[in-house]
């Protein structure tokens, strides 16, 4: 049954059908109670939620094939409030075929909102990934200059393969590392010796020791997607090129467009030779890349980590919570 009204995050419970790595990164913020379709039902006879937060991505849609709709049915009759958020792409046709089972549907990049009004969602809307990580702004010295989470996929189209193959031979010629945290099947031979063949490194650690974080997502081949290391990467103190097609002059970007101030601190780069000149810039002028890192630092700070993401949730739940009310975790 659902609990009295949250006051704060820190008293919201979310009933989570989603990827361990979501409910990490929420549990920074809120009570998280991962459900899972096996005992879905005994786990809900000890807890109590705040609101149902379905993960649209193409693993949890398999998991929940045969008891999504048993679990939504279960929670619309108990007046529990039911979220789906897309957070890959593309959209899967399960989840798809039920957004209008949700009180809402939140989308992980904007070109998904035609789709999902399509599908009988009521007024999508998107929801960027964030961070969980402590805001460390230091740039200061660090030994790799350019650091690629990686991961590659043969199914990814063709155009978002020879754009992030560009990118990503361009950063060679600055001394790119790559650090597999996915299968790298069909990582072009070329780019093979810039991938770090030791000892398996920790992701953190590596975007800590990074000077600049090629912000390309390692799983999802959308143009457009918006990738979660963006925003760890300049949590861990780097700076950040991105591939994909999401920053507009509203989000990541200091100074004024009419004075001609205006900066993006998140160049888009779709070529080597584009990728070389950013780098060139950030890695040549040290005091230039501790001011670009210092300012997402501060963008990240006050618009994109887990409590704004959960701040979010809890208003698409009908709920006003104090923002100020959660102390940061480390994790």
């Amino acid at each position: 049954m659902p609990i009295e009204r949250p006051r704060c995050l820190r008293e919201l419970s979310v009933w989570l059908a989603g990827s361990d790595e979501l409910a990490a990164s929420l549990r920074t913020v809120c009570e998280v109670n991962v459900l899972h379709p096996a005992d879905w039902h005994e786990r809900l006879q000890d807890a109590h939620a705040s609101f149902l937060l379905v993960e649209g991505n193409n693993a949890a849609e398999a998991r929940w094939e045969t008891e999504l709709d048993r679990l939504l049915e279960a929670c619309e009759g108990a007046g529990i409030p039911r979220l789906l958020w897309f957070t890959s792409s593309p959209t899967g046709p399960r989840l798809l075929a039920r957004c209008g089972r949700f009180d809402q549907v939140l989308a992980a990049e904007r070109w998904q909102v035609p789709e999902l009004e399509a599908a009988k969602a009521a007024e999508p809307t998107t929801l960027w990934p964030a961070t969980a990580l402590p805001i460390d702004g230091a740039a200061g010295d660090r030994s790799d200059p350019v650091v690629w989470l990686g991961g590659w996929s043969r199914d990814w189209p063709a155009d978002w393969q020879e754009r992030l193959a560009s990118v990503l031979r361009g950063a060679s010629q600055r001394g790119l590392r790559i650090v597999p945290v996915a299968d790298l099947d069909g990582l072009p031979g070329d780019l093979q010796e810039c991938v770090d063949t030791g000892e398996p490194r920790d992701p953190r650690a590596a975007m800590r020791r990074a000077k600049v974080v090629i912000g390309a997502d390692p799983v999802v081949g959308s143009s457009t997607f918006v990738p979660a290391v963006v925003f760890d990467a300049a949590a861990c103190g780097a700076a950040v090129l991105t591939p994909h097609d999401f920053v507009t002059i509203h989000e990541m970007a200091v100074g004024k467009v009419a004075e001609g101030t205006w900066r993006n601190m998140v160049p888009i780069v779709h070529d080597g030779e584009i990728t070389v000149e950013e780098l060139d810039r950030l890695l040549d002028d040290e005091q230039y890349r501790i001011e670009v890192v210092g300012h997402m630092g501060r963008i990240v700070a006050n618009n994109h980590t887990y409590a704004h993401r959960v701040a979010t949730l809890a208003s698409a739940a009908r709920y006003s919570v104090v923002y100020d009310a959660v102390e940061p975790v480390a994790v």
